[in-house]
């Protein structure tokens, strides 16, 4: 039986994967490509009502498993579907146009014995595919200017991890993949070098039992993991993981994903779970959407304005709806092809040029004297966008922990915080991280950050 170490959780029904691309049309359609055998599957999207456009095979006359993967390169808009017969794998990359049609630019043989997972860092420049062989590896490539791809090395073994039920996922600056490993419950960290080769870039980080699915909020700052527990990583800047939350589930939990703006996550099990997300990363819940149909969902997508949530059920693709408190209202449903498995989400937008930042500066940068007064920051900087209206928010966090049980700072707009003037009188200083996150009307996003520095004493 081939088993998986995809990005997300494997189940019965997991072979499809699903890509969403938008247009810019005033009524705004999305077009979701599923990957099943030899296949790709259509369907468009008008504010969440989904209707089957078509299917196409990916190489004529091909006979494979239905286990494939896809994975998509947003910022080209190129679209990379495996195709695996049990004795030979094929990677094809098709041009995605802003209608949704799909151009052939390649087929490649891969090294890779049995592809599973696949992932395209943010900024076009690397695809990873999982092997699910006796010895569980990624295999890198190089995307080239016309999304063609070029192997990056040999592939990076990962030790002890089975094959089946693990995710990987990519910090949206594209420096770490994190790997989700059900059989050790271990999360793994690879940082990514500037030629795409991956090596370990901190110590594994050990969970409770039964982990599963993984998803990284836009800012790169909250790594979230749903299994049995729900868990909630806060990301250092070198890539190493502190734990910040958990949460109880109801054991049926096994994917989860979080909006644009990092406001909202939703985790799926018998029910589709709605959280809030709050500045440090904790989750509150807020609701449930009823299930559709018989069984948990498979792939949550969300689509990249935050405003339309994707679940697969064991027949069906349904759209949800999403309102500006987080909660879910079913808006439609449709057939998936018969005897067809159902896999991972990716997704792109016909309009991808994310928000430009110029100028991120914080004023003050530092602040004297430690007094433990909450002072003033402006957040300056210029933020233009060439698919939509560009929304800004500030995040904030600090290297040290909050001193005296006080709130250490506010977001007081989307160029101004208060920040406590206080460190640890036993550290080195205190360095706050402004993290300045924006999404456009087309559901682009980019961020920047700034630095505070409330120093040890006067001299440094």
């Amino acid at each position: 039986m081939h088993r998986r170490i995809g990005i997300g959780i494997s189940t019965v029904l997991s072979a499809f994967t699903v890509f969403v691309a938008t247009s810019a049309a005033p009524l705004r359609a999305e077009w979701l490509f599923m990957a099943g055998s030899n296949t790709i599957q259509q369907y468009e999207s008008r504010a969440g009502v989904l209707t089957f456009v078509g299917s196409r095979s990916i190489i004529p006359g091909w006979t494979t498993f239905p286990e494939n993967e896809l994975a998509l390169d947003a910022r080209h808009n190129v679209l990379y579907t495996t195709n695996w017969n049990g004795r030979r794998t094929v990677i094809s990359a098709f041009g995605v146009g802003q209608d949704g049609t799909l151009t052939p630019i390649e087929s490649i043989d891969s090294t890779v014995h049995i592809p599973d997972g696949a992932i395209v860092d943010p900024a076009g420049r690397f695809l990873y595919l999982g092997d699910a062989n006796v010895q569980a590896s990624i295999q890198a490539y190089a995307i080239g200017p016309t999304g063609r791809l070029t192997a990056v090395g040999l592939p990076t073994p990962i030790p002890s991890v089975p094959r089946m039920q693990d995710s990987f996922v990519m910090d949206p600056h594209g420096k770490f993949l994190f790997f989700v490993a059900s059989n050790c419950n271990c999360i793994l960290t690879f940082g990514i070098g500037s030629t795409g080769e991956l090596t370990p870039a901190a110590s594994p980080v050990y969970t409770s039992p039964g982990i599963f699915g993984a998803s990284i909020d836009a800012a790169g700052k909250y790594l979230y993991v749903a299994g049995f527990q729900m868990l909630v990583y806060r990301i250092a800047a070198d890539g190493s993981l502190t734990l910040a939350a958990s949460y109880p589930t109801d054991l049926s939990v096994s994917r989860i994903t979080v909006d644009p703006m990092g406001k909202f996550a939703y985790a799926g099990g018998f029910t589709i779970q709605e959280y809030s997300v709050g500045s440090d990363g904790t989750l509150t819940s807020i609701g449930s959407a009823a299930p559709h149909g018989c069984c948990m969902p498979g792939p949550l997508l969300m689509d990249r304005t935050g405003r339309i949530l994707y679940a697969i059920y064991s027949g069906d693709l349904v759209a949800y709806s999403v309102d500006s408190s987080g909660a879910l209202t079913l808006v439609s449903a449709a057939g998936l092809m018969p005897n067809n498995e159902v896999g991972n989400p990716v997704i792109v937008n016909g309009c991808n040029e994310p928000p430009r930042i110029d100028g991120a500066a914080a004023k003050p940068s530092l602040l004297w004297p430690a007094d433990r007064r909450l002072s003033p920051v402006d957040v300056n900087y210029d933020v233009s966008a060439s698919c939509g209206i560009p929304v800004c928010e500030l995040h904030v966090s600090s290297n040290e922990p909050a001193q005296h049980g006080q709130q250490d700072w506010v977001v007081v707009g989307p160029h101004s915080v208060l920040l406590r003037a206080d460190r640890d009188g036993g550290g080195t200083g205190r360095i706050y991280t402004i993290g300045i996150a924006c999404l456009d009307t087309n559901g682009n996003t980019n961020a920047s950050a700034v630095s505070v520095l409330v120093p040890h004493d006067r001299g440094r």
